[in-house]
C-alpha cells in the first residue's frame, strides 16, 4: 500500500527559496530541483522507511542538489509528512525537531 505525501508549507518555503537562488545561477536548474523532489516523493510514497535520525524524522537526500527532505511517517494514516527542506551545508544544530 503506498503513502501519501504530504510537504508541509514550512517546507514549500524552503523549496521556493531554493528554486529562486537556483534560477538565479541557471534558468534550467529549478526544473531539476522540481525531477529530483518529485522523484524522492515518489519514492518515499512507496517506501519512507529510510534511517531515523533524530526521534520520529527520517530524511531522503535530494540527487545532485545539497539538499535532505526530512519527515515523519504516520503509519496510522499512511502519510508522509514533508517538513523540511534542509540544505546541507547548514549547521546540523538546525535541524527541525
Amino acid at each position: 500500500m503506498e503513502y501519501e505525501v504530504e510537504i508541509l508549507l514550512s517546507s514549500k518555503i524552503q523549496i521556493a527559496k531554493a528554486l529562486d537562488y537556483y534560477s538565479k545561477i541557471n534558468e534550467l536548474l529549478p526544473e531539476k530541483i522540481l525531477e529530483q523532489l518529485d522523484l524522492a516523493c515518489d519514492y518515499l510514497g512507496k517506501n519512507p522507511y529510510f534511517q531515523k535520525r533524530y526521534k520520529n524524522v527520517r530524511n531522503i537526500p535530494i540527487e545532485i542538489f545539497p539538499y535532505i527532505l526530512l519527515f515523519s511517517v504516520d503509519e496510522d494514516r499512511k502519510l508522509v509528512k514533508v517538513i523540511s527542506c534542509f540544505q546541507t551545508f547548514q549547521d546540523p544544530k538546525k535541524y527541525p525537531k
